[in-house]
C-alpha cells in the first residue's frame, strides 16, 4: 500500500502586501489563536465563498476571495487586525495561507478521513506562524 499524502507549508516568496510591523503589534496574541481555531475543514474548499470566520477585538480571520483561476486557484485565508486606522499607509493582513485546489482535492477524494483532519491542523499551524513571521505568507502542498 503507497504512503498517505502528507501536508506541509512552505513559506512563500516575497511578502504580505501591505505588511506593517507597527500593525501587527496591535493584534492580541491570544485573540490570533483563537481565531484560528474557529477555521475548519470545510473552510478550505476553494469552492466556497468569501467569508469572516471569527472576529475578536483586535484581530479577524477571513476567508478572501480565491487567489488565482482556473486549476491555480486557492482559497485565501488572512488574519486582519482590527482599528489598524491609525497607521497611515499600512496594510491590517498580519497573517496569510493559500490552499491550492489541488492539495484540498487530495484530502476531499482520499478515504483515509484523517487526511482532512491534518490538512486543517497544517493551515492553522501555517495561519499561527505567518501572524508571528513579520510577513511571511505561506502556500500548504502535498509531499
Amino acid at each position: 500500500m503507497p504512503p498517505l499524502p502528507r501536508f506541509v507549508a512552505r513559506s512563500a516568496p516575497g511578502s504580505i502586501r501591505g505588511y506593517s510591523a507597527a500593525v501587527a503589534r496591535l493584534a492580541n496574541g491570544a485573540e490570533v489563536r483563537d481565531c484560528v481555531s474557529a477555521l475548519t475543514y470545510n473552510h478550505l474548499d476553494p469552492a466556497g465563498r468569501p467569508c469572516n470566520i471569527r472576529s475578536r477585538t483586535t484581530v479577524r480571520l477571513d476567508r478572501q476571495p480565491n487567489a488565482g483561476s482556473g486549476d491555480n486557484v486557492a482559497s485565501n485565508f488572512q488574519l486582519q487586525v482590527n482599528a489598524a486606522a491609525g497607521v497611515v499607509g499600512a496594510g491590517t493582513t498580519i497573517g496569510q495561507v493559500l490552499v491550492p485546489l489541488t492539495t484540498f482535492l487530495v484530502a476531499h477524494h482520499h478515504p483515509e478521513q484523517n487526511l482532512r483532519r491534518q490538512l486543517e491542523s497544517v493551515v492553522r499551524g501555517a495561519l499561527n506562524r505567518s501572524a508571528t513571521s513579520n510577513g511571511v505568507w505561506f502556500i500548504v502542498h502535498v509531499e
